[in-house]
């Protein structure tokens, strides 16, 4: 399925080595919204620094508004799912540079249950880090998300 993919125009466009399928997702995403449009994803959160997420950043950076990015870590949101580092990304397509982004990083992982995921996402837990960014503030200077 990744080749086919790749072999497209469109995967062509965005292919990267060692890139996770499921950022096609995230461009196609960009790709298809409409001009204000949100995007909304659960995808682990190494696309935010890994070499082959280069091609997704600079696409959300160029395109995108980032309103909020929730960091669970290694929190299992996943029941059945092994080595877990879920993010949750909302994106709306256009650029607003004066928007601020939220972002939310989980410190601690214990058994998470729906009331803990609710809390999470929510702010309530003393355990999770929150932090307001200016959408330039975002990116360091090797294009990377910052945390």
């Amino acid at each position: 399925m990744f080749r086919k993919i790749a072999g497209t125009e469109f995967g062509s466009r965005f292919y990267s080595v060692k890139m996770d399928l499921f950022y096609y997702f995230f461009h196609l995403g960009i790709e298809i919204a409409r001009w204000k449009g949100i995007i909304a994803l659960i995808r682990t959160h190494y696309f935010t620094t890994v070499d082959s997420g280069n091609k997704l950043r600079r696409d959300i950076r160029e395109k995108c508004t980032i309103h909020r990015m929730i960091d669970f870590n290694e929190v299992k949101v996943f029941a059945s799912a092994k080595g877990q580092h879920n993010m949750i990304t909302f994106l709306q397509k256009g650029k607003d540079e004066e928007a601020a982004a939220y972002r939310s990083v989980v410190k601690k992982s214990d058994n998470t249950d729906r009331e803990k995921l609710r809390s999470i996402m929510h702010g309530w837990r003393k355990d999770v880090v929150h932090a307001f960014k200016r959408q330039g503030d975002l990116f360091d200077r090797y294009g990377h998300i910052s945390s």
